[in-house]
């Protein structure tokens, strides 16, 4: 249970120094981050929103003049909110709006630089009114664009060749040339291209599009939102957002107004249809009815007055209200015929009705047939007379009827609120937009430290490094922050340890490998010790000078030599002369190994002494096979305690492979976090395939951590106190 915990603190603590190793990354992400949230909130187009209110009643019916028997079928219920949200977003109410204001026709400035969409916040904002699209601040004006249906929905380029002329680029890259305040008309294969542009700046270009009618109530649909308020409130309300507030206020208003008289057209239509019906019926019946009174004064005339009993009257009295009834309910039902199929439920009542009266009627007929012949054509004529008058007086009042009730006729809509420009963005939420953005930098730096940990993750842990060699590790140089920073320093000298941290913990690393070859030696009468590593940047002159000194303040004689034939500097860190060096030595065959001490310069410290690099040369990997660096070796053997050279890297030179089988022990340097373990493991490879053994692996600049032993780092210093 405690290994567990353990092992789960250690992975966390690796995680915290992954990203504190990396802080310079996270930081320059969050700040890329930051910095990129800051210019898009300045330079994103403000977006705007405008709503109104509307609210939604019971709806009318226009059909009151119809009888009461009739209205009381027609009753409507309350409207449906939704279906009113769907009949505000149909095309019959945002097609007419779009055609209005051209709401069809796109104008976008073009950018034609990188600098200019950097620089430039946002393009013109076009405005679209009834007599065209454009911005006259900017001197752009187009009162008629329309384009055969092949070019629609694709873009043209519209450019001032001048003040008074424009080009125009069709997408298959057809050019035409207009003048501006001019009707044009262009003519290509697929129809015919009408253009007519008021006004141009000379110096600008833009990209047309006319929309076909679905994309541009597509696009308007996009940016119009419609909602009951609340639940059964019969408010609706509609909202338009865009980059033009005035825009956006003017085509809401449009949309809303376009319903509202939509609404009322439609409440209308039924007293508008019954009107129409009745002004065509009037003149039949009125002729009717004088046809009816003509035949009746003729029969008058002919058999003067005719005397009529009781039963006679009575019967006249009965046919004559039969016929009006039932002449009303034929007219009522040719009427509504022309709106409803016969399956209509007042239709079916209405034919129900009819026929129970003209069987009423035609028993009628039954009995007037026993009244004698003149007073039966009396009665006929005179209930003709009487039945057409009644019809005729009844429609024309319920026609003057309807008139009144037109002429006062409301839809079941009402406009609560207007739109009105309020000049407030709603988008971009620029403190929302920065600290996403942050975030986002800051968890895209996280991540990229975390996958360069993994892709490219340098050598950490000393256990593993030992696992993977099996070579072990004879000594830690912790890392050094005042050695870091006057290694960066270009105006200081490369300092050696000694000098400036003499009994720090950095000293004491070299004191420990010191130690470590003094009591391991596999020679008592000298030893040749050659220091290497995979690649460069990893310290293995810094080691090989520091460690020198480390053994001549012991007594022991150290000779040191820079065999770093190409980029070899370490008279830099004894502040000496790179002359008379190894590689001049090497090039001149006159001179042998024990006329060589003319190469041997003498350093600050008693028993260190120093050769320099030389002169370079293009074949020094060859020079180092001729065997005057053997015959230099054993010669110095018998004068010094040790000799430690310092070579080229493993990994691109093969100085390393060469100078290692003359040597005694061979030093592999790595380096925390920047020697990469399979490099590693190739150049070690690299050498035993030349019989050359690594002796021991030396872990230079291991970092001081929160992660404690897991990084075996020093965390004191030992020192006097005086």
């Amino acid at each position: 249970m405690d290994q567990k915990v353990n092992d789960d603190e250690i992975d966390l603590r690796a995680l915290i120094a992954t990203l504190l190793n990396h802080w310079k990354l996270i930081l320059s992400m969050l700040l890329l981050g930051l910095l990129g949230g800051i210019y898009y909130a300045q330079s994103a187009t403000p977006i705007y929103k405008t709503n109104s209110l509307i609210q939604v009643d019971k709806k009318s019916s226009g059909v009151s003049a119809l009888g009461e028997d009739v209205v009381g079928l027609l009753n409507a219920q309350d409207g449906s909110a939704q279906t009113e949200v769907e009949i505000i977003n149909s095309r019959m109410i945002l097609w007419p709006v779009i055609n209005q204001l051209h709401l069809d026709l796109t104008v976008n400035q073009l950018k034609d630089s990188f600098l200019d969409k950097l620089l430039i916040k946002k393009s013109v904002l076009v405005s679209h009114t009834d007599n065209g699209v454009g911005n006259l601040k900017v001197g752009l004006w187009i009162a008629e664009f329309n384009v055969p249906l092949a070019y629609q929905n694709k873009n043209f380029v519209l450019t001032a060749i001048d003040s008074q002329n424009f080009k125009l680029i069709s997408p298959d890259g057809a050019e035409f040339t207009g003048k501006v305040a001019t009707a044009s008309r262009f003519k290509t294969s697929a129809g015919n291209i009408d253009i007519q542009v008021t006004s141009l700046a000379p110096g600008y270009s833009y990209n047309l599009s006319k929309l076909t009618p679905a994309k541009a109530i597509e696009n308007l649909r996009a940016n119009l939102a419609v909602a009951e308020k609340g639940k059964q409130t019969g408010i609706l309300d509609a909202s338009l957002t865009g980059a033009n507030q005035d825009e956006i206020t003017h085509t809401l208003t449009r949309i809303v107004k376009m319903y509202e008289m939509q609404n009322l057209d439609k409440s209308s239509a039924e007293t508008t249809k019954t009107l129409a019906f009745m002004q065509e019926q009037l003149p039949k019946l009125k002729t009717k009815l004088a046809e009816a009174e003509a035949k009746f004064n003729n029969f008058r005339e002919q058999n003067a007055t005719v005397d009529i009993d009781k039963e006679a009257e009575l019967a006249v009295t009965q046919r004559a209200t039969i016929e009006t009834n039932l002449r009303e309910l034929e007219l009522k039902r040719a009427e509504l015929s022309e709106r409803y199929t016969d399956e209509y439920p007042v239709l079916k009542q209405l034919n129900m009705q009819i026929q129970e009266l003209r069987d009423k009627e035609e028993a009628l007929k039954q009995n007037i047939t026993r009244i004698p012949e003149v007073q039966r054509q009396f009665l006929e004529l005179s209930s003709d007379v009487k039945i057409s008058n009644e019809i005729y007086l009844n429609m024309l009042k319920n026609y003057e009827q309807l008139q009144i009730v037109k002429s006062g006729q409301l839809g079941n809509v009402r406009i609560i609120d207007l739109p009105i420009n309020t000049y407030a963005p709603i988008a971009p939420k620029k403190a929302q937009i920065v600290l996403i953005a942050t975030l986002l930098g800051l968890m895209l730096g996280i991540g990229l430290a975390f996958l360069k940990s993994l892709l490219f993750a340098g050598v950490k842990d000393l256990e593993e490094l030992e696992n993977n060699t099996d070579i072990p590790v004879i000594g830690v140089i912790p890392h050094s922050p005042r050695l870091t920073r006057l290694l960066k320093s270009k105006s200081t000298k490369i300092p050696l340890v000694e000098q400036i941290e003499p009994e720090g913990v950095v000293s004491e690393g070299f004191k420990s490998i010191r130690t470590h070859l003094l009591f391991n030696a596999t020679k008592t009468d000298g030893n040749t010790l050659l220091i290497t590593s995979a690649g460069p940047s990893i310290g293995k002159s810094f080691i090989s000078a520091n460690l020198a000194v480390a053994m001549a303040m012991t007594g022991k004689r150290v000779l040191l030599i820079d065999a770093d034939t190409r980029l070899g500097h370490l008279q830099d860190r004894f502040n000496l002369p790179n002359i008379n060096g190894l590689v001049d030595y090497l090039v001149d065959d006159t001179i042998d190994a024990a006329n060589s001490s003319y190469m041997i310069q003498t350093t600050l410290y008693e028993n260190l002494q120093f050769i320099p690099r030389g002169k370079g040369h293009s074949h020094a990997s060859e020079l180092l096979l001729n065997g005057k660096m053997k015959a230099l070796l054993d010669f110095y053997r018998q004068f010094y305690d040790y000799i430690i050279i310092d070579t080229s890297p493993v990994m691109g030179t093969s100085d390393a492979l060469s100078i290692g089988q003359l040597v005694d022990s061979v030093l592999f340097v790595v380096r925390y976090d920047v020697s990469n373990i399979k490099q590693v493991n190739y150049a070690i490879e690299k050498l035993q395939r030349a019989n050359v053994k690594v002796e021991g692996i030396i872990f230079n600049d291991a970092k001081q951590s929160l992660i404690g032993a897991y990084n075996y780092h020093y965390g004191y210093e030992y020192k006097s106190k005086n």
